[in-house]
């Protein structure tokens, strides 16, 4: 969680703004919290990390730090590997590029070949069913990527 001022694409102050520029860098999926709209928690939280600025990144409720000890972290390789042991996946590993193509669509179809062009009967099969259900869905041709994983 990136607790900033503004938002991610709205950032209100220049330290706000190299965050989400870190995190974005890093290809990392995050939440954040605008601390302007709530001076009760931007007021609780300097006490709860007993860190007195703002922007600060905690994971897992742990604090992380603030922008210029994250950009630190980040140029000597610590910020990665502080992800890591987190759990947190990076935008460019398999977990991150799968989870990716999980949620670009509220029903996603790992098939082989296009729903218009299916290359297995059971891809042909699931396709015509989610058609004949008029289920809007997504696909992924699992023939075209082999980092995305087939066996």
């Amino acid at each position: 969680m990136l607790f900033m001022k503004g938002k991610p694409d709205e950032p209100r102050c220049g330290c706000s703004q190299k965050f989400a520029d870190i995190l974005k860098q890093e290809k990392i999926d995050f939440n954040s919290f605008d601390i302007l709209t709530d001076d009760e928690v931007r007021r609780g939280l300097k006490v709860y990390s007993n860190w007195s600025n703002h922007p600060q990144l905690n994971i897992k409720g742990e604090l992380i730090g603030g922008s210029d000890i994250v950009l630190e972290m980040q140029k000597s390789g610590e910020l990665r590997k502080v992800l890591t042991e987190k759990g947190i996946p990076h935008g460019d590993t398999l977990e991150a590029r799968l989870k990716q193509l999980i949620t670009s669509s509220p029903v996603m179809f790992f098939m082989k070949g296009t729903p218009d062009v299916p290359r297995c009967g059971f891809s042909s099969k699931v396709v015509n069913a989610l058609k004949e259900e008029d289920v809007e869905f997504g696909s992924f041709d699992i023939l075209t990527d082999e980092k995305s994983g087939r066996d």
